[in-house]
């Protein structure tokens, strides 16, 4: 009795150990088979190759163990097997994205695409640019004078002046003064700014424009869906010569802080410029700025020097709290050489052959600039009663006194003022009579903006808005008529009136704008005792993408 109930317990505890030993196998071979079922599916990702999988599986196959089938003769073992699972689609996916991520993890980590591997110019390369599409209407005064209705010649010839833009040869005017417009208009522009090193870098910038006007980069659209020319709008080289001072050279911006008031958004400035600035990463402080920039070479007997621009601004950015800024300076420019000049008698000097020359051949500003506004002369030589050659009457060295502040009590809104004030200091009527003749009592030489503005310091997020009202007078002599706004009356000078605008921001760097320019002439565009008043409205609809 006693030896069956031994065997019966020896026969239990073997069956549970080769129960317990078959529960290990089972795990171990589930384990396996999960083993390899994620190899083959990292080879199928991609994420390792064959050969790495295959020197897996080898360095993972089955060890000799206690109980283990005995190795044959000869010492070969029997090759084993291997059993691949089932592995369905949903699961190969959610191993493909896990393994992509870890591996894009490890990438980053690792640095993977290693800089130094691409060329070092790519870093150094930074592009900007924008796009607009404008619609614009243009609107004219009913009490407008038709231009062809007026002479211009007055009783004497050789006194003729005017303040008016479109002259033909023969000293009448031309032009539109009542038939007002719509059109379409489109202006592009694709920058890239370099950087040479760390304190060098270039700018260059191609954009539309109609022409080769320096106050426009508009291109209407009326070329029967024919092609449009692009020009070369910025070409600027700057330096830091030291951690004050910053050198510009070639096409670039205005390097003097002004506003619309005084140049016009489009224009850039030919020449060098310095700026003098302690280093401060708001930009707050005192801060100098000079430059030179040639305008037209000589080019003309009667005119033996070219004509340059040269300007000077001092001024401040006072940071008064962390929410309030204010903004105070003050310039002069002087256009040296472009006033008119009266051609010499060619019947004295022998080496003027032919004194009736195009339109401003004797000054140094080129008709093709000129707007309306500016007094200007005739300055054909005593006697020539051919085509009429026109000069400015005046000189121009204009001084600009600017104040404003930036106020941010408001946040997210900012609200900003500013004040311009302008006088050509170099008008002089008795110096204008004995250069040309010319005496007169109307006209202008001063001019000042009163101008606010509230919203979004910048308009980059949806929902951003911002909000304008300026007044604006600016007298007909004291700015060159061809460097001030475009779009105010149409370009010139010689005008006052209001300036109203809007722009939301409907999307990321997109925004749409509204803007109302209204003019009225100040003294007599003809400068004749008939004389007539002008004025036009202006309104333009704008679409605009900034990247």
């Amino acid at each position: 009795m006693k030896v069956h109930l031994l065997a019966a317990l020896a026969s239990a505890a073997l069956l549970a150990c080769g129960a317990a030993r078959a529960d290990e196998r089972e795990s171990l071979e589930q384990l396996r088979t999960t083993t390899l079922g994620l190899i083959n599916a990292l080879v199928e990702t991609g994420a390792i190759t064959r050969a790495r999988a295959d020197e897996l599986i080898r360095a993972a196959g089955p060890k000799p163990a206690w109980g283990d089938a005995p190795r044959p003769e000869g010492g070969v073992a029997p090759a084993p097997v291997v059993r691949v699972p089932y592995v369905s689609e949903t699961v190969r996916k959610q191993i493909r994205d896990e393994v992509r991520q870890d591996v894009l993890a490890q990438a980053r980590s690792e640095r993977w695409t290693d800089p130094a591997r691409l060329p070092d110019w790519l870093d150094r390369i930074s592009l900007y640019g924008d796009l607009r599409v404008r619609l614009q209407g243009e609107k004219f005064a009913s009490d407008n004078t038709p231009a062809g209705a007026y002479d211009l010649r007055g009783q004497n010839n050789a006194d003729l002046a005017t303040r008016w833009a479109d002259l033909a040869d023969n000293g009448l005017a031309a032009g539109n003064t009542q038939t007002g417009s719509n059109m379409l208009r489109l202006r592009a522009r694709l920058g890239t700014e370099v950087k040479v090193s760390p304190d060098t870098s270039a700018d260059l910038r191609i954009a539309t424009g109609s022409n080769a006007s320096a106050t426009s980069t508009n291109q209407t659209l009326t070329g029967n869906f024919g092609k449009y020319s692009l020009w070369l709008d910025r070409a600027v080289l700057r330096t830091r010569l030291a951690p004050w001072l910053l050198l510009q050279a070639g096409r670039m911006p205005p390097p003097f802080e002004a506003n619309d008031g005084v140049w016009d958004e489009d224009l850039h400035f030919d020449g060098l410029a310095l700026r003098l600035q302690a280093p401060d990463p708001l930009g707050s402080g005192p801060y100098a700025s000079v430059g030179a920039f040639p305008l037209q070479a000589a080019s003309h007997p009667s005119r033996p020097k070219a004509s340059w621009l040269f300007g000077g601004q001092v001024g401040i950015n006072w940071d008064v709290s962390p929410r309030t800024r204010l903004k105070a300076s003050a310039a002069i420019y002087d256009f040296d050489g472009i006033e008119g000049v009266r051609e010499l008698d060619s019947r004295l000097d022998p080496v003027l052959l032919t004194p009736n020359v195009n339109d401003y051949a004797a000054t140094g500003y080129s008709a093709s600039l000129r707007r309306k506004g500016n007094t200007l002369v005739r300055i054909n030589a005593p006697g020539d009663t051919g085509t009429t050659v026109w000069g400015l009457a005046s000189r121009f060295r204009p001084l600009h006194l600017n104040l404003g502040a930036e106020v941010y009590h408001f946040s997210p809104l900012v609200l900003r003022l500013g004040v311009d004030y302008l006088r050509n200091t170099a008008f002089d009527r008795a110096e204008i009579a004995a250069r040309t003749g010319l005496v007169f009592g109307d006209g202008r030489a001063d001019g000042w903006q009163l101008r606010t503005q509230i919203g979004m310091a910048q308009l980059k997020n949806r929902g951003d808005w911002s909000a304008s009202l300026a007044y604006r007078l600016v007298g007909s002599d004291v700015m060159p008529d061809g460097f001030v706004d475009s779009d105010f009356g149409l370009g010139g000078t010689n005008q006052k009136g209001f300036v109203l605008g809007g722009n939301w921001a409907f999307d990321r760097n997109t925004t749409a704008g509204l803007k109302l320019l209204t003019a009225r002439s100040l003294s007599s565009p003809t400068m004749r005792s008939d004389s007539h008043s002008f004025s036009a409205d202006v309104l333009q609809a704008d679409l605009q993408v900034r990247f």
